[in-house]
């Protein structure tokens, strides 16, 4: 009766070793994976960050107060005004 006791705890305990090891490669594949994705998350934020930017200075470039802001950085003065 002990020995078949033994042998049952023995299988158990080595079907448990062996649940463990198996598990460890996918929780590392895990672990890298999440560090890529939150890698790439912040690279497109970076990105999204930056298009939003030069939408921004487009938006500007093109309207009426950017176009006079350019011409009076290149030396353009409106009539009737002075240089001081």
């Amino acid at each position: 009766m002990r020995k078949g006791v033994f042998i049952n705890v023995m299988v158990v305990v080595g079907a448990v070793v062996a649940g463990i090891a198996a598990s460890q490669r996918p929780w590392h594949v895990l672990r890298e994976q999440r560090d890529r994705t939150s890698d790439q998350v912040a690279a497109m934020r970076r990105s999204e960050a930056r298009r939003e930017e030069l939408l921004r200075q487009e938006i500007r470039s093109k309207s009426s107060i950017g176009i006079e802001e350019r011409a009076r950085g290149e030396g353009w003065l409106p009539p009737g005004e002075k240089r001081l």
